[in-house]
């Protein structure tokens, strides 16, 4: 599956939710359009000597439009940030889920801080996509169009006038897409790499301290963060390029609509309110031509997090399989870690007889804790064989040698969630007090 197809699958399975979002940026947009024409009429009403009651209905539209935008808004606001939220929730537990279900030797492989990184900053900028982009997206797109409408049918030959400015200001973050999804994936990867030394450091800092050496692990963490800064400085500076593409051409169709429309005005062949309306309406579409520019910063940059997480994601998870309860024969047995030269453990013949207590030795880096996942199931040997001779099948577990207590109370850490009988553990427990 690629990437668009794994980032529009939450959007499918939120699909009432994204479906009322949808449907209220629309109204939004709709609303937007109204104020144009209404304040075109206003205009119109008090040009006239002798204005009528309409001005005052006029008004009080207006008044309605604003407030109903208004409260539009803030109904967006609070289903976009729901929804953003329910599928980040979902998608920080799938991380886990994937971490806790990849083979060992890859959950060894990634960067310390690597899985924060993904938490903290990949997933929210991913999943803003969802929910309150997705309605700003939604309400650009249909107030561009009917703004486009409504140009056409105010004046045809200024509308035609302005369309290369129009298309400029709209077009611009298309032409560079490739570039602000390369920009923004190595901002990300340089501020990743500062959370994965952040976190390597923080591991680290009774050894720093003890071998004084906190000046070389602060001046390691200061070279990311320059990094770090170097590829944001970037991405702002890519954004700033778009964001003035938009104005520019905003600011011509300005100058170039007064100055025609002032002469046509002039020449009686446009009526004020006219002019009025159509400038009133070149601002709805050029503003959905300037949000294109910060939407598709913000959509590159998520789908530059999408591609981070997804590669994460796309590691091959490991079935926990039953072993049989017995002897284990080992045959030739041998190991080696990806892009090295030289075997971890090598051509291992042993047999491992149930109920025996084994004392295995062997100097620093020598392959004894290789050896221990190997004969655990928890990495997979480059050749060779483990075979048990038992009968029972049962699920193996592996208890290492630096003990752990999670955040939570004694009990569950004993239990670890399963139903236990407390008169065993305590039994166990003062045996071996």
């Amino acid at each position: 599956m690629n990437t668009l197809k794994r980032m529009l699958l939450p959007v499918w399975n939120e699909r009432l939710w994204v479906g009322l979002t949808i449907m209220l940026g629309v109204v939004t947009a709709g609303l937007n359009l109204s104020r144009p024409l209404l304040f075109g009429l206003i205009v119109g009403e008090l040009v006239k000597l002798d204005p009528e009651q309409k001005v005052n209905s006029y008004v009080w539209l207006y008044i309605c439009s604003w407030g109903m935008s208004w409260t539009v808004s803030l109904l967006i606001r609070y289903i976009g940030a729901k929804l953003d939220q329910r599928i980040l929730a979902q998608m920080r537990v799938d991380v886990l889920a994937h971490l806790l279900h990849i083979p060992l030797l890859e959950n060894e492989r990634q960067p310390n801080g690597r899985i924060q990184a993904y938490i903290s900053s990949d997933l929210p900028t991913w999943t803003r996509l969802y929910g309150t982009l997705l309605a700003q997206i939604v309400h650009s797109v249909v107030q561009l169009a009917g703004a486009s409408v409504a140009l056409v049918n105010f004046d045809p030959e200024m509308t035609l006038m302005i369309l290369p400015f129009l298309l400029l200001g709209s077009l611009a973050p298309l032409f560079i897409s490739k570039l602000m999804v390369k920009v923004n994936r190595t901002a990300q990867d340089s501020l990743s790499q500062a959370f994965e030394t952040l976190s390597g450091l923080i591991r680290g800092t009774g050894d720093l301290r003890f071998l004084h050496a906190e000046k070389w692990g602060i001046e390691r963490f200061r070279k990311v963060c320059v990094r770090s800064q170097c590829a944001e400085v970037k991405r702002t500076l890519a954004q700033s390029l778009m964001q003035v593409c938009a104005a520019f051409s905003e600011i011509a169709a300005y100058v170039l609509v007064l100055w025609w429309g002032g002469k046509r005005v002039l020449r009686n062949e446009m009526q004020i309110s006219e002019l009025v309306g159509f400038l009133v309406t070149i601002e709805m579409i050029f503003f959905s031509a300037r949000n294109a520019s910060d939407l598709a910063s913000e959509v590159y940059s998520a789908w530059a997090s999408a591609q981070r997480v997804l590669a994460f994601l796309s590691i091959s998870v490991k079935e926990r399989s039953a072993t049989k309860e017995g002897d284990l024969v080992i045959r030739e047995l041998s190991f080696r870690y990806p892009g090295e030269q030289k075997d971890a453990v090598c051509s291992v013949n042993c047999t491992l007889r149930k109920g025996e207590v084994i004392v295995i030795l062997g100097e620093s880096g020598s392959g004894k804790s290789t050896f221990l996942k190997l004969i655990s199931g928890e990495y997979a040997p480059t050749s060779g064989a483990i075979v048990s001779e038992g009968t029972a099948s049962r699920i193996s577990s592996f208890v290492g040698q630096d003990p752990l207590l999670f955040d939570v109370s004694i009990r569950d850490n004993l239990s670890l969630g399963r139903k236990v009988d407390w008169r065993i553990v305590e039994e166990l427990a003062e045996q071996f007090s």
